[in-house]
């Protein structure tokens, strides 16, 4: 919940049942804060599959950025500020903005092979 000192304008926050109602359905739920002039516009994504990991990562590999957050909230939104969202119509640094975010919750680990 909000910090009673913080005067952020939080848009599309969800209250804590529900959040909680996500986590028990879901596990480990992404809350994606989105800085804009006056207002963090909130959204919740549900953790990826290996799917959206090899859809994501072909993109990637495609340097279509841009393509990977927005397939990523297609699949895996939950709720919050509808702007957020791809076809929204919102503002291209919304949209966009969101996005990018988006596209950091394809954590892959690294390694090495070694002979």
């Amino acid at each position: 919940m909000k910090n009673p000192k913080d005067t952020t304008n939080y848009t599309g926050k969800v209250d804590d049942k529900q959040f909680a109602a996500w986590q028990s359905q879901h596990g480990e739920i992404k809350e994606i804060h989105l800085e804009t002039p006056g207002e963090t516009l909130v959204f919740y994504l549900k953790p990826p599959q290996r799917e959206h990991y090899a859809d994501g990562l072909a993109l990637i590999n495609q340097s279509k950025d841009l393509q990977v957050g927005e397939m990523l909230i297609r699949n895996l939104w939950l709720g919050g500020d509808e702007r957020c969202k791809p076809d929204s119509g919102a503002d291209i640094k919304i949209t966009a903005g969101a996005a990018l975010i988006a596209k950091g919750i394809l954590l892959v680990y690294g390694g090495y092979l070694k002979n």
